[in-house]
């Protein structure tokens, strides 16, 4: 998300009475919320009602045999066309290949995370790689 900071939900954030124990009922300026591993977990989708959500990261389990079509290009279709619906952004996660990587951009997934890209970092470090 551009110049900010980005919270996450996941299925395991919350019942399904309170989403998220940290959740205030608003979020500051330049913080976005991202539900993380979508497509598994209980209440997913809820968290599309009760939080101001910004970003669905598509989780890995589907993204493994996305450029093999099938169930999980379907499920990954399917995500992206929610988050689209939804005004939302997606982002694929554990994007390890360039055919899994062409595969999303042709489903409209426009962004990833993975070792295709980079290695996981320690936070200080990709702020100052942020900062060239």
């Amino acid at each position: 998300m551009p110049n900010g900071r980005c919270g996450r939900a996941n299925s395991g954030c919350g019942s399904r009475s309170t989403p998220c124990a940290w959740w205030s009922g608003s979020v500051a300026p330049g913080v976005y919320i991202a539900v993380d591993d979508f497509g598994t977990g209980f209440s997913s989708l809820s968290y599309l009602q009760q939080l101001p959500v910004d970003l669905l990261k598509i989780d890995k389990a589907f993204v493994d045999g996305v450029a093999r079509g099938g169930a999980d290009a379907a499920l990954a279709r399917t995500i992206i066309a929610l988050g689209e619906t939804r005004g939302l952004r997606t982002l694929a996660e554990g994007v390890e290949y360039t055919d899994q990587q062409a595969a999303l951009v042709e489903l409209g997934c426009t962004l990833a995370q993975g070792y295709l890209f980079a290695r996981p970092i320690e936070a200080d470090a990709a702020f100052d790689a942020a900062r060239v």
